[in-house]
């Protein structure tokens, strides 16, 4: 009896022993689980936070290259309109092509503005040319901004008596646009149509 007695006790013993060492186990892959859980979950706010700081830090570049475009374009129309309206408002003898104008200035010397290629140039009096467009970022043919006709408009053309020069810049990058157009009837033209005779 005792011996029988004794077996089953040994026996418990290690039935008690083995379902001890089973739920320090379960336990123990429970804990690597848990920890593999906590690495994704920590993967996945890490790549979600970097996604949307990147989208926004994109989404702000692009809006300052943007918003920069358009200054540059805008103060290149303002130069334009200036100085074309100032120079064919002193001028005299003008004579209006598609792409050119030229006149006689108030110094009495042959000058003009052009459009060639990309850019509108402004035809010095001493035969050279000086660009009122475009950008720095190297040779011309590169150049971002360019001009391009109006509604498929010429350049320059003639309104009566009125000289018209009317184009839009165009920065092919960012692909902002910016209107430029001139109205003008020179001094000349003005005085000659009030007093029959010419300045």
């Amino acid at each position: 009896r005792y011996g029988i007695a004794f077996y089953y006790q040994q026996r418990n013993q290690q039935y008690g022993m083995g379902k001890n060492m089973f739920l320090l186990h379960t336990r123990r892959q429970s804990g690597k689980g848990f920890f593999s859980v906590e690495i994704i979950l920590y993967a996945c706010i890490a790549c979600a936070t970097t996604l949307i700081f990147s989208t926004l830090f994109t989404n702000s570049v692009k809006r300052y290259k943007e918003a920069y475009s358009r200054e540059c374009l805008l103060r290149q129309a303002v130069i334009c309109e200036e100085t074309v309206r100032h120079e064919l408002r002193y001028a005299e003898n003008v004579r209006v092509s598609g792409k050119t104008v030229t006149y006689t200035d108030e110094n009495g010397k042959n000058a003009g503005f052009t459009v060639h290629k990309f850019g509108l140039y402004k035809k010095l009096n001493n035969g050279t040319v000086q660009p009122l467009t475009g950008d720095d970022y190297g040779a011309e043919q590169h150049t971002a901004v360019f001009v391009e006709p109006y509604g498929g408009e010429a350049f320059f053309q003639k309104d009566e008596e009125a000289i018209v020069m009317h184009f839009m810049l165009k920065d092919r990058v960012t692909e902002e646009e910016q209107e430029c157009c001139v109205y003008v009837v020179p001094l000349a033209t003005a005085w000659k149509d009030e007093y029959g005779k010419n300045s």
